[in-house]
């Protein structure tokens, strides 16, 4: 019954976390940490580009992963 419980725990988590932030933050809010996460992405990227100890094939990559990141995705729920 446990295993069962932290199961659904697990799965609804998500579920009530956006129902949560829907009820009690508005667009406002939202627009907030949407400015936020692109602010931290672009001193990511900074920080890669002026890197001076990585392989530029390490920088590529790791820049690559940062492009790929679209917080749009994770705050349109």
């Amino acid at each position: 019954m446990q295993i069962h419980l932290l199961q659904l725990n697990q799965q609804l988590a998500e579920v009530i976390g956006i129902y949560y932030a829907q009820s009690y933050f508005g667009s406002t809010a939202k627009a907030n940490v949407e400015q936020m996460i692109n602010k931290m992405l672009e001193t990511y990227k900074q920080r890669l580009q002026d890197n001076s100890w990585l392989s530029e094939s390490t920088k590529n990559e790791a820049l690559k992963k940062t492009r790929s990141y679209n917080p749009k995705n994770w705050l349109s729920r």
